[in-house]
């Protein structure tokens, strides 16, 4: 199922993500003119070049606040489609919907998580290119400054100065403007999010997978919540990343109701790229197939595998990193 949910990803934001690798290839180009300005440009040239920046700032916040808009409310409908589905199915699940799936997905509680995944991917992607915009017009002050101070020192260099600590005084300003905002924007880092600078393709799908990705776990508590069962299961693929380590495989009570398993204090993603998903789990299966007590053991650190599936490897052999 992970699989098929990572392609549907990335199938998805195939587009958005060549549009937005375009800007970034344009701020790029930008950033080096800049950097390649040796001589004092008048107002209207730097203004012209702040105006390109915008606009490709501009465009990264369009296209990827338009995935988010359209993507997650699909993902979250589909994905409660494919649960419910998949429950239905399930002979060993006594339990029945309170809703149908359809009124499921169009209830007001739905409506309003699908909204609140969409302002708070608004406001981060806003925010990002806000202070990743800023920093270019730092840029841009700082290498103004310098060409000022160079010519500066130049013409100081013609009147008899020591020709050596002129040199030594324009590199340390070049160096201080490098240091602040120049090497991040050098290295085609445009964005920023708190005090981490990421290239604009990374924080696009960083910021539109984490919002899918949390779209199909609101909708496995919503499932959940709809065939009356507290309990969700975290899926498998072998981890190694320790933040994932003390979820995989395990059963958990969504509300803490059921004391048998621990209370799910945090949902996938754990982290960026994170493959963890999480689905409705059902006493009655678990009694069907004879694994509850193995869940419970293993949910609460009593033993070192679940049940299933084989291919489970020991947390105790593996190496977290």
């Amino acid at each position: 199922m992970a699989s098929t949910f990572d392609r549907d990803f990335a199938q998805r934001f195939a587009s958005a993500q060549k549009s937005i690798a375009g800007s970034e290839a344009r701020l790029q180009a930008l950033a080096d003119k800049v950097g390649q300005t040796r001589t004092i440009q008048p107002k209207a040239y730097w203004d012209k070049v702040i105006r390109s920046a915008e606009r490709e700032y501009k465009s990264i916040n369009s296209v990827l606040s338009s995935f988010v808009k359209r993507e997650v409310p699909r993902r979250y409908r589909n994905s409660i489609i494919e649960m419910s589905t998949r429950i239905d199915g399930l002979k060993s699940v006594l339990n029945k919907a309170k809703k149908s799936t359809k009124a499921l997905i169009e209830s007001s509680s739905s409506r309003q998580t699908v909204l609140a995944l969409y302002q708070q991917a608004t406001e981060d992607i806003l925010a990002a290119t806000f202070n990743g915009m800023n920093d270019f017009k730092r840029l841009i002050r700082g290498t103004q400054q310098a060409l000022v101070e160079e010519q500066f020192l130049n013409i100081a260099v013609a009147e008899g100065f020591e020709e050596g600590n002129i040199q030594k005084a324009i590199t340390t300003i070049r160096r201080g403007l490098k240091a602040e905002v120049g090497e991040a924007l050098s290295s085609g880092k445009f964005v920023k999010a708190g005090s981490r600078h990421y290239k604009a393709s990374t924080y696009a799908e960083m910021v539109a997978r984490t919002k899918f990705h949390e779209a199909h776990s609101h909708a496995a508590i919503a499932t959940a919540v709809n065939y009356g069962t507290d309990l969700i299961i975290i899926s498998t693929h072998n981890t190694t990343t320790e933040i994932c380590l003390p979820y995989e495989g395990k059963v958990f009570s969504i509300t803490g109701a059921d004391k048998r398993f621990p209370v799910l204090d945090l949902y996938p993603p754990f982290h960026p790229d994170c493959l963890h998903l999480m689905y409705p789990q059902f006493e009655s299966g678990m009694i069907a197939q004879g694994s509850l007590e193995k869940f419970i053991d293993f949910s609460n650190g009593k033993a070192d595998r679940p049940p299933f599936p084989d291919s489970f490897v020991p947390i105790s052999k593996r190496k977290a990193v």
